[in-house]
């Protein structure tokens, strides 16, 4: 950058910092980050990569400059009730929530919950949460459930329940992962 004439404190340094903390994340399986989220992310990467001739406390404002500068220049999407996108992760995951919106027509898997869940437990040893045992409930009533989580939460294992109700069924069943 700076042989291309792009100084050490240039706003366009923190910006890149910026999109690439959202490409950093997109590929760990976010689709966007929390506000909240952004800016230690930058100041990380500014900090081990040495990005920016700019200090922790230095940042926010740049930061902040930086982040008006993406939003108006629509390289950035903010969403208040989300945080913040790569347009075209915005757009995938609005039009995946649309498609799947109209998959949202009840049905009903007939599995008797309780035997079933007791059945569960003994055989893999493994205790359910309510979280996990509610995800169950909510399938077997819809044909469409969005799990999402923090990891270690217990998707995979409520993913490995549903996979086994639906055997247990004999129902055919996809899944689906970004």
């Amino acid at each position: 950058a700076r042989a291309m004439g792009v100084g050490a404190d240039d706003l366009r340094r923190v910006e890149g910092a910026i999109l690439w903390g959202l490409h950093s994340s997109a590929q760990s399986g976010h689709t966007y980050l929390g506000r909240n989220e952004i800016l230690p992310t930058v100041e990380d990467l500014i900090t081990a990569h040495h990005l920016v001739a700019l200090t922790r406390g230095e940042a926010k404002p740049v930061f902040l400059e930086a982040l008006r500068n993406l939003i108006a220049r629509k390289a950035l999407i903010h969403d208040p009730k989300a945080g913040l996108y790569a347009p075209s992760l915005y757009h995938y995951e609005r039009k995946s929530a649309e498609i799947l919106a109209n998959l949202l027509v009840p049905s009903k898997l007939d599995v008797d919950l309780q035997p079933f869940f007791a059945e569960y437990e003994r055989a893999t040893k493994i205790t359910l949460s309510d979280a996990q045992r509610q995800a169950v409930q909510c399938l077997t009533e819809n044909r469409v459930l969005v799990l999402t989580g923090l990891p270690g939460t217990g998707k995979t294992t409520a993913i490995r329940v549903l996979v086994r109700a639906f055997e247990a069924a004999k129902v055919d069943f996809a899944l689906m992962a970004p």
